[in-house]
């Protein structure tokens, strides 16, 4: 798969027409338990041209709760009760990320990031979000 993404971006850049924009994102999902509560976790590069405010690499970290049905007020009653929410934002705190949690009908979803300003420092950013991946996360089982 890998190969062929390479592949891709060197064909496109071949090309350099201006019409393609190139963007790549690696993640990486897994499921938590909280209690009787799934929750989703994405961790990931997001790979783009730098723009105003945005540089060329971004780490993210991406939380969900599942929910079946609109959410009063988008917060999770369970988990905004056990504060989950907010042991989450301490620790990515301590990763470096910063973020909000965003309001859907389904619940509140986690939107953090951390931006990386080099290519030698987004390769270091890989290990930390392996790690970050397998962290123990609040509350769960």
């Amino acid at each position: 798969m890998l190969h062929d993404i390479a592949a891709i971006s060197r064909i496109v850049s071949e090309r350099a027409t201006g019409r393609w924009g190139p963007r790549a994102h690696f993640t990486m999902h897994r499921e938590l338990a909280v209690g009787r509560v799934r929750v989703g976790l994405t961790v990931g590069i997001h790979v783009a041209p730098p723009a105003a405010g945005y540089p060329a690499y971004r780490a993210i970290v991406g939380l969900h709760p599942s929910i079946r049905r609109p959410a009063k007020g988008g917060w999770h009653s369970t988990l905004l009760r056990l504060d989950w929410y907010g042991q989450c934002e301490e620790l990515l705190a301590r990763y470096g990320y910063r973020g909000d949690w965003y309001s859907t009908p389904y619940g509140r979803v986690g939107d953090f990031e951390r931006r990386v300003t080099t290519r030698k420092a987004l390769l270091a950013e890989l290990g930390a979000l392996e790690r970050l991946y397998s962290e123990t996360w609040p509350l769960t089982r």
